[in-house]
């Protein structure tokens, strides 16, 4: 009779680490899940800001692409792409720029004075900006960059073509 109370307790100790090893390697598997979506889900949101911004420009851009409609100029200092609209015999100015670590657009009358404090904010980057790209005829060089070093380029050909200045 004590041979079967000592296999029972021998059962009883295995059945135990049995589940300890279970309810471990549960945990391990949950831990290494969310480490895994929390990765994925930074990358996603800093994919997104880039992908936003250049996205958001280049539809701008498309937009605007009639004869002296797109200009590469500046807002008191500031690098900026300006679009030209006119609305019922009235010419409005459209500002997209970045100022104080965000891409930045300030729609006006043409005849106002802008000031870059006056946009609105679309995203917040850590570096923008819109230039005429040197190989290429009429086409501007789109480029954003987000957190963690996180970069997007885009090129964008502007087929009534791009003046430097307005």
């Amino acid at each position: 009779m004590k041979e079967n109370r000592q296999r029972h307790s021998i059962s009883g100790l295995f059945t135990l680490i049995l589940l300890l090893m279970f309810a471990f390697s549960t945990l391990s598997l949950v831990l290494l899940g969310s480490r895994i979506y929390r990765n994925g889900i930074s990358f996603l949101n800093r994919n997104y800001t880039t992908r936003t911004a250049v996205a958001y420009v280049t539809e701008k851009i498309r937009q605007h692409d009639e004869e002296d409609c797109v200009f590469l100029s500046e807002l008191d200092g500031i690098p900026a792409l300006l679009l030209k609209d006119e609305i019922d015999g009235d010419t409005f100015s459209t500002y997209i720029y970045f100022y104080d670590g965000a891409l930045r657009e300030l729609f006006m009358r043409s005849s106002s004075d802008p000031s870059p404090d006056m946009g609105s904010r679309i995203v917040v980057l850590d570096d923008f900006s819109v230039t005429a790209s040197p190989e290429l005829q009429d086409t501007l060089l789109i480029r954003a960059a987000g957190g963690e070093g996180h970069s997007l380029e885009a090129s964008v050909y502007v087929a009534a073509g791009l003046s430097s200045f307005a």
